[in-house]
């Protein structure tokens, strides 16, 4: 297995992280070492960290947060059993959940559909690039039953749609 050292570097007002190979061991912060086709990833889901903790206002860390949410769900998807992936399916407003073959995706009225990942047995994520990282979660009531689907968005806005139809 072949290694790899890199520095991460945080830049400030706009929050570029910089990653450099080195042939020796970083002389700040804590040096990990990992095979080097995983290299990149961490690197990257560090220099997130580090510029979340560093964020000089709430704004600017909750993207870093927002990223570092999806990098992380992208890196350990959540695993989701049927029996609750099956809940989720119905009619919320303008927008249609469906399930087949075991994924679920989502629709809303007049634009294209998108598979869903899980990120937690309740939240997901758009396959999605153009979407801006737009999420989902389902609310349940205290039976179990899925009352509405909160639309998440990365400068913190949330969306309230109550259940319409299964």
């Amino acid at each position: 297995m072949s290694f790899s050292t890199f520095t991460i570097s945080a830049t400030g007002t706009f929050g570029f992280a910089a990653i450099k190979r080195t042939t020796t061991p970083a002389t700040w912060g804590v040096a990990i070492e990992v095979p080097a086709a995983q290299a990149l990833t961490v690197a990257r889901l560090e220099a997130l960290k580090r510029l979340r903790d560093k964020a000089t206002s709430e704004d600017r860390r909750r993207v870093f947060v927002w990223e570092l949410e999806t990098q992380e769900s992208e890196q350990h998807p959540a695993q989701v059993d049927l029996a609750t992936v099956q809940k989720y399916p119905g009619t919320y407003g303008p927008r249609k959940i469906t399930l087949e073959s075991g994924e679920l995706f989502y629709q809303r009225e007049g634009r294209p559909r998108y598979r869903m990942i899980p990120m937690t047995p309740a939240t997901f994520r758009l396959d999605a690039p153009d979407m801006g990282g737009f999420r989902l979660r389902f609310v349940a009531n205290d039976q179990g039953t899925v009352t509405e689907v909160v639309g998440l968005y990365s400068d913190g806005r949330e969306d309230h749609t109550p259940r319409t139809g299964n």
